[in-house]
């Protein structure tokens, strides 16, 4: 038995592991790919990122085995898929799509092959597997032996699940020896546990009562209060389970009634700030000084306090200074308790007073009888534990500024030399009546993850009664082997269909609601539009992405929007106000009220209907200020050297908008448009043109080296102009990335051009590749002749149509005409092909990164004396994605944006 530990989706570490297993072996005789993970939630709280890490295993895992296994002479490829592709249940959108593809590949590698290979969607397994996993994590196992002894905190007394993908700890909650409830308690006296005390176990359970390791917390989402009734005993599951670079972080517990209820929902991972900062008291105080409240040791009366009943850890609250939308508070931890530090870093009491004393700030809150419970944390970074003595600067978030429903707060947590331990960012809360805590928050189940035990058996506990155990498992996979089976398998110890119906039947909620979906929780705030000009756009909005209740702050790409949107959202914009936009406008004004404020501004639309609106609307022009340029700052924040990438062929760069999302918010990146994407003004005459005029907004930012230019497809032959001019102008170059550019060589063919996988009008097939070949007789020579025939007929035909909209195109242009969207993209795309071709490639004294999709390295190789290798004198770099010519788009992008930052990385070492 050989043991190779390697990521699945990694193609270099895939690689490596098959050449281990067949020095060791010799030849490696059948494949069982039984990687995957699952992350169950929403589909409207999944990120790309989150949803590509549940895909990536089997999707992207069995491509790169087929890919390094493909001259083995396999007995059997066998894939793990999973019987949630037929149940479909809620909350697995990725995981049941990453089982589809298992099941497409079966399918479509038993029809081009014939090595053995079978998708076996197997049921939930007792015993094992990712059911049992959830089971623990949730607390419907019960047998599980614990993993060490005590846990690393008071709050986290065992593990009981601990691997490098997840840690799971248990623990008994009560009144009597948990000063955290008992001390914290309704006045009714039933007890629960503070918001800011899950800020305490989030970090906790991360740092493994490591005090001075920096955390950081992110959308922390409270869905339920965990309360404890007095001589209860109530159960408290904790898992973090990975999620990218950390981790998913849920509580739930066991309810008296048996059921199994989620409390709260979030991510946390190691802080990234390189140090503290620092602020000045003195400073803050100053600006605080429209009213003053100080309190005695143990004197603290505040409004909470009419509805909870605080205990003497709660009594410390020592001076509040109000400021405009501000506040300066002053606590200290009473000296009894000074040894609560050693174990809570975050002390949930001192947290709790010190986030919510900003609450007078909100209008009405004094005079009002309502309370404040917690919703949501966007962001805490934790820098350091907390002493007795604190300050906390507490700030009117700019999206939550006297909103009477749902304040938001900024909190700076500081010790008394002005250090910062803790940057909360975004504190919401939300206004209930103090009955409706009692009488309704309480009783809800909202959360829940288990049913009664009454009630229909969930999957879960299904599995752990009824699943597939072990043995039976290996024996039906020994009699699928052993038989001529179809390419896909189900193996079920449950009634598949029962199943069915019972996914069915959670999802239903009886109203199909319209066409539209409603609007997800995103970084932003609701606020609804201001006047007629953001309404309309709010409606062209709604209609286009299918969405309700879309604020004026929502931003476009969050919301789910790409370039065919775009084309269709400014169409709407030039009937309705004579303005025709260009698609790079989205990441100026990528909001409502941004694109509003562009609008009036610069384009003189009105904000208000007026009876003007009803005359004959004429063509409106920027304002000279805002005229076109080629640079577009995509994401311009953070301090690296920024990265500099040329558009394609279309010359819009609004594919790029994935790439800077991965790349991440400390890499500047700036989009190259081409001119005429706005279909006013016509293209470059020469690449080389193009290139000095790119260098020269190149330069305009950053102007002097080192540099970091890439470009995709075509785009990667600017970027290698542009790399010449610069060293010519004595600029050091960092990186030349060439993204799935083609071979010069085989790029300036006449047929290859035409099947550019870029191209608008690709045509299936490979020129070459239906060639006429010898042997196989003659009335196989005749057919391929015959279809070769046609294949350049139709070649010719479509050069001919191309050559019409070309000259169409530029007569307008010459005519002073705007292009319509439909000639726009074609028109540039041919432009752009004539300068590749017309454009002398010279030898480059640099290195050169090329970045290549696999499906265009067997059309359009790149080898050592044909192609960029030849013109790299300072060497060529190659990393193969597995994917099609568009790597910049998912699926690929995220391979491309991780081999892309390695190699920045490097460049920026080397400089």
């Amino acid at each position: 038995m050989l043991v190779v530990e390697a990521d699945i989706t990694n193609r270099e570490q895939v690689k490596n592991g098959v050449a281990q297993a067949k020095q060791r072996f010799g030849a490696i005789n059948g494949i069982i790919h039984a990687a995957g993970v699952l992350d169950d939630n929403l589909i409207q709280l999944k990120t790309a990122q989150e949803a590509g890490r549940v895909l990536a295993p089997k999707a992207r895992g069995t491509l790169l085995l087929d890919e390094y296994l493909a001259n083995e002479p396999l007995d059997f490829f066998v894939l793990f898929s999973s019987t949630s592709t037929e149940i479909g249940a809620a909350g697995q959108v990725d995981y049941v799509a990453a089982n589809a593809f298992l099941n497409a590949f079966a399918e479509s590698k038993t029809a081009v092959s014939n090595t053995f290979t079978v998708a076996v969607n197997w049921g939930v397994w007792q015993e094992v597997g990712m059911a049992v996993d959830a089971a623990v994590r949730l607390g419907l196992a019960d047998e599980l032996q614990s993993v060490g002894t005590d846990g690393p905190h008071p709050l986290l007394e065992k593990v009981i699940v601990e691997s490098d993908d997840e840690i799971v700890y248990a623990t008994n909650y009560r009144t009597d020896t948990h000063w955290i409830l008992d001390q914290h308690r309704i006045k009714d006296g039933e007890a629960l546990i503070p918001g800011t005390g899950y800020l305490e176990i989030a970090k906790a359970a991360l740092a493994k009562g490591v005090p001075d390791s920096q955390v950081e917390i992110q959308d922390l989402f409270f869905l339920s209060p965990l309360e404890v009734h007095e001589d209860e005993t109530r159960e408290v599951r904790v898992s973090l389970e990975k999620n990218g670079s950390g981790y998913g972080f849920t509580v739930t517990s066991r309810t008296p009634e048996h059921t199994w209820q989620e409390h709260v929902r979030g991510k946390v991972g190691n802080g990234r700030s390189p140090q503290q900062p620092t602020y000045d008291i003195q400073e803050i105080a100053a600006r605080c000084n429209l009213r003053e409240v100080s309190f005695g040791p143990m004197e603290q009366e505040t409004k909470q306090e009419t509805y909870l009943n605080f205990g003497p850890r709660w009594k410390n609250l020592r001076q509040v200074c109000y400021g405009e939308n501000e506040v300066l508070a002053v606590l200290e931890l009473p000296e009894q308790f000074s040894d609560d530090l050693a174990s809570f870093t975050l002390h949930p009491a001192l947290m709790d007073l010190a986030t919510s004393a900003g609450l007078p700030l909100v209008d009405g809150y004094e005079t009002s009888d309502d309370f404040y419970v917690p919703l949501s944390y966007k962001r805490v970074q934790v820098h350091g534990p907390l002493p007795r003595r604190i300050y906390s600067h507490v700030r009117h978030n700019k999206d939550g500024r006297n909103h009477q429903e749902v304040p938001a707060f900024d909190v700076t947590i500081m010790d008394e030399n002005g250090r910062s331990l803790v940057e909360i960012d975004e504190f919401m809360l939300k206004r209930v009546s103090y009955e409706s805590m009692i009488n309704g928050e309480k009783q809800t189940s909202g959360g829940g993850t288990a049913v009664a035990a009454d009630a229909e058996p969930t999957l879960l506990q299904l599995a752990l009664t009824d699943g597939i155990a072990p043995a039976e498992g290996m024996e039906a996979l020994r009699r699928i082997l052993s038989n001529q089976v179809p390419p896909q398998m189900i193996v079920s110890s449950l009634d598949l269909q029962a199943l069915v119906e019972q996914a069915d039947g959670e999802q239903d909620d009886g109203d199909d609601g319209g066409l539209k979906l409603s609007r997800p929780e995103l970084q932003s705030s609701y606020e609804a539009p201001r006047n007629d000009l953001e309404k309309n756009l709010v409606k062209f909005w709604e209609e286009l992405l299918g969405i309700t209740d879309i604020g004026i702050h929502d931003d476009f790409f969050e919301l789910g929007g790409h370039s065919l949107i775009a084309v269709r959202l400014f169409a709407k914009i030039k009937k309705a106000y004579a303005v025709d936009l260009s698609l790079a406008t989205l990441f100026e004004a990528p909001t409502i009220a941004e694109c509003a404020d562009l609008l009036h501004t610069e384009y003189d639309v009105p904000a208000e209907a007026t009876q003007e609106a009803e005359k004959p609307k004429t063509e409106k022009r920027r304002h000279k200020s805002g005229e076109w340029t080629p640079l577009v700052p995509i994401q311009p924040k953070g301090n690296k050297i920024p990265f500099f990438c040329v558009h394609g062929g279309f010359g819009n760069v609004l594919n790029f908008y994935d790439l800077t999302r991965y790349l991440g918010k400390e890499q500047p990146f700036y989009g190259l448009q081409a001119r005429g994407v706005d279909g006013k003004q016509p293209p470059f005459a020469s690449l080389t043109e193009m290139a000095a005029e790119y260098v020269k907004q190149m330069r305009a930012v950053q102007p002097e080296g080192p540099y970091m230019v890439g470009g995709f497809s075509m785009g990667g032959e600017v970027a290698y102009e542009i790399a010449q001019q610069l060293h010519a102008q004595g600029q050091e170059v960092a990186l030349v990335a060439l993204l799935d550019t083609h071979n010069p060589e085989f790029a300036r063919r006449r047929q290859n051009i035409l099947r550019m996988a870029e191209g608008p009008d690709g045509i299936a097939g490979d020129a070459e590749g239906d060639a006429p070949e010898f042997g196989g007789g003659l009335m196989h020579m005749l057919r391929v002749l015959r279809r070769w025939a046609k294949l350049r007929i139709l070649l010719a035909r479509m050069d001919r149509q191309k050559s019409r909209l070309f000259r169409q195109a530029r007569g307008m242009l010459q005519a002073g005409e705007t292009l319509p969207q439909s000639l726009i993209s074609p028109f540039l795309w041919k432009s752009h092909i004539d300068l590749v071709n017309d454009h002398e490639l010279k030898p480059y004294p640099g290195r050169v990164t090329l970045f290549r999709a696999s499906e265009t390295e067997v059309s359009n190789p790149n080898r050592e004396n044909v192609g960029w290798a030849a013109l790299a004198q300072g060497g060529l770099d190659v990393h193969i994605i597995h994917g099609t010519h568009n790597i910049v788009k998912e699926p690929y992008v995220a391979e491309l944006a991780r081999l892309l930052k390695t190699s920045i990385d490097k460049a920026v070492h080397k400089s």
